[in-house]
């Protein structure tokens, strides 16, 4: 009898098991707050309806990993990366909340670290250049939706 190899894709059911169970949590998240009655839609129809996309995106990418994967082993961890991320929405979170800075100087901070992700070392300041250009286009493009267009009232300086 020949023996039959079986491929799987171990990122793809790892990225799909996440991928679902955070969808999964945002549907239970939202289920006490209501769909609405009527004309008027409820404060978790929006978010059950992401969350289970969410989850059915995970559940499909999970069985493609099990079905026709690529049979190699998950890749290292960019931690640097991940810890640039989560540094920039700390700092966002730190400049809009406790330091009070306003939104100008958050997003440009947080667009700024998340985009050093995308610049290969030893930094240079021409290599800075276009983290740079990216903040200041994603901090115009913030005002002009949430301040302007949506009219939210927020600090655009602390």
């Amino acid at each position: 009898m020949a023996e039959t190899k079986q491929r799987r894709s171990s990122a793809d059911i790892c990225s799909g098991v996440i991928f679902g169970t955070i969808g999964a949590a945002f549907v239970i998240a939202a289920l006490p707050y209501g769909f609405g009655e009527g004309g008027q839609i409820g404060a978790a129809l929006f978010p059950v309806m992401t969350g289970s996309v969410l989850l059915l995106l995970g559940l499909a990418i999970a069985v493609r990993g099990l079905l026709r994967g690529d049979a190699g082993a998950v890749g290292r961890l960019p931690w640097g990366l991940m810890g640039l991320v989560s540094a920039a929405l700390v700092a966002f979170v730190l400049l809009i909340d406790t330091f009070e800075a306003g939104l100008v100087p958050a997003t440009f901070v947080a667009a700024f670290i998340a985009g050093l992700t995308t610049i290969e070392r030893p930094l240079t300041l021409r290599k800075l250049l276009s983290p740079l250009l990216t903040a200041a286009g994603i901090t115009v493009l913030c005002v002009l939706v949430f301040y302007f267009a949506l009219q939210l009232n927020l600090d655009l300086f602390g």
